[in-house]
């Protein structure tokens, strides 16, 4: 067998295998045989009639077409072994041609490669964020609410009251006008499946995830303060004034124009459905010490109010911190991909839009089908949607970008980190049975290795940028014992966990 091997765009291994004329043969009388089996000749037996008959009864082509599927699944093993590749996922049957000898030619996405160069020197500022008095006052409001007593308005909705209600949003500027009605139906469609799975769909937060819907806002049982400064934004509460339980409420709203506050939403125009299940009026109790006992009355030991304050600032800068370092790792990461060398076949893109459907789907409570008939799109256009493969193939060099540093930092997994990772876990869940028995499922073990890995990884793109990281060891990486998961099953674990995160960004 004598295989030649040519790189194509794309990241695609042509491999032309010439075979022996004799395994071709080999592999007719074969082919013949097990046709004979299917077919009913005249005068014999089921698998009996001789070859000769079993070609003039099915003709040649027939065996021929048998035979090269039979061999080619062969011949591509030990091509792919041959040539040394790893494929991505499966090659495809190019042509193949008889003469001047029996010659295979495969078409193979290969394994994706990745170089992150002298990752070591890459830099960011860094600027922690600081926990302000406004944002410790709002955190304080909120517990205030927590105590407060909550009674149902006796009339129409008006400023003071809190409105909870199911609230979708929609580009206007993405969609006509005429599509108004379109849109309602979308709601109902996806309000019907939401609480159809409400007992049993995990509505997990992605991070770093695209959702392909043109809906910036979907939320169940979100609660709306007609109050002038905690409103939306300036002019949203008096939009929601005169409104009553079981009102469908649509109006459109555009953003003030500034980024830094509101976003990807700063100078749209949004086109809002809420479905309206309460309006309250809501008796706040004095913030005092009595109201900081109530709020930590479990406690051995209840707080007073300035203890109180205390506690939750720490508390609020200790999740500001942990949000920015998230963030700079993440910035971190961006850098270190530019500067990086990526190779990946089209099949990878593919997959990972057809993941980011999915998980876009899930957000909405449905399932992929459902979604993409609620949206009225196939997946076909996303996979060929330049927008879409931008963000699909920005979130591959991420993931690569990270295998890559577990690669070259050496990073593993001790079991005795997985075991605290799952008691952590127990903490919040141990009081239901159904997660303490999702805790012996391998999935689940792999979650727990995704999650610390991913931990490891921002842990070290932030010190690498900013300066405090040093080259890692050059000895052998942990080889596989009680004490620790192979450097293999955390790699695999750490790409399925980033590219189903992410698109990943």
């Amino acid at each position: 067998m004598n295989v030649q091997t040519e790189t194509l765009e794309q990241h695609i291994a042509r491999l032309t295998v010439e075979v022996d004329l004799q395994d071709l043969e080999q592999a007719k009388q074969k082919a013949a045989a097990k046709i004979s089996l299917q077919v009913n000749i005249p005068g014999f037996r089921r698998g009996k009639a001789p070859y000769r008959l079993i070609v003039n009864y099915v003709g040649e082509a027939a065996i021929l077409e048998e035979a090269v599927e039979t061999l080619g699944q062969d011949v591509y093993k030990k091509a792919l072994e041959e040539a040394k590749i790893e494929p991505y996922t499966f090659g495809e049957l190019e042509n193949f041609q008889l003469e001047p000898k029996p010659t295979f030619i495969f078409r193979v996405p290969m394994e994706p490669t990745f170089d992150i160069k002298d990752y070591l020197s890459v830099r960011a500022e860094f600027l922690p964020k600081t926990v302000t008095d406004a944002d410790l006052e709002k955190a304080m409001l909120e517990l205030q609410e927590s105590e407060a007593v909550v009674e149902p308005a006796p009339e129409p909705a008006r400023m003071g009251n809190r409105i909870t209600a199911d609230v979708h949003g929609f580009y206007v500027d993405e969609k006509s006008d005429n599509d108004a009605d379109d849109e309602e139906d979308e709601v109902e469609d996806a309000h019907d499946h939401d609480h159809a799975e409400d007992d049993d769909h995990d509505h997990d937060d992605e991070e770093d995830d695209e959702d392909f819907h043109a809906a910036p806002v979907h939320e169940h049982g979100a609660n709306f303060y007609l109050d002038v400064e905690r409103e939306e934004a300036p002019g949203f509460a008096e939009k929601l004034v005169g409104a009553t339980p079981g009102e469908r409420r649509v109006f459109e709203f555009t953003y003030p124009e500034d980024e830094e506050k509101y976003g990807e939403v700063s100078g749209r125009t949004i086109r809002f459905v809420l479905d309206v299940s309460a309006v309250d009026v809501v008796t706040l109790h004095p913030m005092n010490d009595e109201l900081a006992a109530r709020v930590t009355a479990e406690e051995e030991q209840p707080l007073t109010l300035l203890e109180l304050r205390a506690r939750v600032r720490q508390n609020l800068q200790t999740s500001a911190e942990a949000e920015y370092r998230a963030e700079y790792a993440d910035a971190v990461l961006e850098k270190l991909v530019e500067g990086g060398e990526f190779g990946y076949p089209d099949a990878m893109v593919k997959t990972q839009i057809e993941s980011m459907i999915e998980r876009s789907a899930s957000r909405f409570g449905v399932a992929k089908a459902d979604y993409l008939r609620l949206i009225q799109r196939d997946e076909a256009s996303f996979v060929s949607d330049p927008q879409y493969r931008e963000a699909a193939e920005a979130a591959i060099k991420r993931s690569l970008a990270m295998r890559a540093i577990i690669e070259r930092e050496q990073l593993t997994v001790t079991e005795a980190e997985i075991s605290a990772e799952m008691d952590e876990f127990m903490q919040v869940f141990g009081g239901f049975s159904n997660y303490r028995n999702l805790l012996k499922n391998p999935e689940m073990r792999e979650t727990f290795i995704n999650n610390i890995l991913e931990q490891k990884v921002k842990d070290r793109l932030v010190a690498i940028g900013r300066g405090e990281a040093t080259p890692a060891a050059l000895e052998p990486a942990i080889s596989v014992t009680d004490e620790s998961v192979s450097s293999e099953e955390t790699n695999e674990a750490s790409v399925s966990s980033e590219e189903t995160n992410a698109a990943e960004a």
